[in-house]
């Protein structure tokens, strides 16, 4: 063996070795962040999975269903955002517990709606738990794991949306061969809430927030305004901008999809979960390695040729048919630019302190209530355009955006998240 395959063989070694000293308790954080995103995500696809039933049942139509799904985006917004501050003052642990507990409770409530408006009421209670465990369970899974393997924990916490969506494709599809099924795939939702409260009972609280005397000191009204000091005003603004130009783009991407497949191109709901699989595939392989890859590329960069890609794709995404011509679309679509969310939680997270990481990952996730927008206009263009070149402009238009704003924002990955200071004005 030469000289430098001795070194080559050494240095790989030395990287399996630093893999393997990950801490169980961080890998145990990053897997109960995983699973808050599979329960709250699951209840997020069963309505996208169901829309095409839900409205033949209540006798209205897409445009009403969209208006739906927005109302619950804005509930989930303030949920998000005041959950995240009160992870700030309380911790991580006591938030993601309670929004387990909700999620189960409203998913299993929606099974029991008799007309629209109460399906309507169920939705926006729901919205609320929904935005919790997306801002409380990103803080506490970068907080849980090692600065070097960040982006790959973030990915594995962000790939649990995608199990989720192939798994209530699934269960929906298995549900609605019998009578008043749609009302068992949403009642399936209280036992993944049930099981993640119990689990988050055995988890310790984040190490990083523990130590943080300025988090437990500080009231929410605090935390909140802290958030436009100056050492972090432009990167709480930026934040923002990002986030709802993404959200738009993701919404665009998959929100109505499976409605497309079915409706235009003739695919049984009892299939949908095939396409959505090859989508799966690429996006649980997209989002840990991507998260990984970023740390030693950078997370700006790889955010920039997602969206390139996006905008490359969309045509192909609605025109093509549904064949297996279409599978590697669908994979190249889940790995990038569905992928390159496996990088958010880092990405944010790495912008704030401790005592404002959970409000600011908070306000980053509330531009989730932006998103809605996607299949709003979706719909309205859908008379005007046809149903697949509406989802297509609504992917180019939102990636455009998207790769501008993020080539003006500081790449932070590796940061200490500890010593981030604020700097009061």
């Amino acid at each position: 063996m030469t000289e430098y395959s001795k070194k080559e063989n050494e240095m790989n070694i030395e990287k399996i070795i630093n893999f393997r000293k990950i801490p169980k308790s961080s890998w145990k954080a990053v897997g109960l962040a995983a699973y808050s995103w599979f329960t709250d995500s699951y209840d997020n696809t069963l309505y996208s999975i169901l829309l095409a039933a839900t409205v033949v049942l209540f006798h209205t139509n897409l445009f009403i269903m969209t208006v739906i799904l927005w109302s619950m985006l804005i509930t989930k917004a303030v949920g998000t955002f005041f959950f995240g501050a009160l992870a700030d003052k309380f911790g991580r642990r006591k938030m993601m517990i309670l929004s387990f507990i909700w999620i189960s409770v409203f998913t299993f409530l929606t099974g029991l709606s008799f007309n629209i408006y109460s399906f309507w009421v169920f939705r926006i209670l729901y919205g609320v738990g929904f935005g919790a465990a997306w801002s409380v369970a990103a803080t506490y899974a970068i907080e849980k794991f090692p600065t070097k393997f960040r982006g790959l924990g973030s990915g594995i916490m962000m790939a649990g949306f995608d199990i989720a969506y192939v798994s209530s494709a699934f269960i929906a599809g298995y549900f609605l061969a019998f009578p008043d099924g749609w009302r068992y795939a949403w009642f399936s939702g209280l036992i993944p809430g049930t099981i993640g409260a119990l689990l988050m009972l055995t988890s310790g609280e984040s190490e990083i927030w523990d130590k943080d005397k300025v988090a437990k000191r500080q009231t929410i009204t605090e935390d909140i305004k802290s958030l436009f000091d100056k050492s972090i005003r432009r990167e709480a603004i930026l934040t923002f901008l990002f986030m709802t130009a993404l959200n738009i783009n993701a919404w665009a991407l998959w929100t109505l999809y499976p409605d497309f497949l079915e409706t235009v191109k003739g695919v049984a709901s009892s299939s949908l979960y095939i396409y959505i699989g090859f989508w799966t595939l690429g996006s649980v392989l997209g989002k840990p390695l991507l998260g990984q890859l970023s740390e030693k590329v950078g997370r700006t960069k790889l955010f920039a040729i997602a969206m390139i890609v996006a905008i490359i794709l969309a045509p192909f995404w609605v025109s093509l048919p549904a064949t297996y011509i279409l599978f590697p679309v669908i994979f190249l679509m889940g790995f990038l630019p569905n992928g390159c969310w496996g990088m958010v939680p880092a990405f944010i997270g790495e912008r704030f302190p401790t005592a404002n990481r959970g409000a600011g990952e908070g306000l980053g996730w509330l531009a989730t209530s932006f998103s809605g927008l996607a299949p709003f206009i979706i719909a309205l263009l859908k008379p005007i355009l046809g149903f697949g070149n509406a989802i297509a402009l609504m992917i180019i238009s939102s990636a455009i955006p998207t790769l501008i704003i993020v080539l003006f924002m500081k790449d932070y990955h590796g940061r200490n998240l500890s010593e981030i200071s604020l700097v009061k004005t």
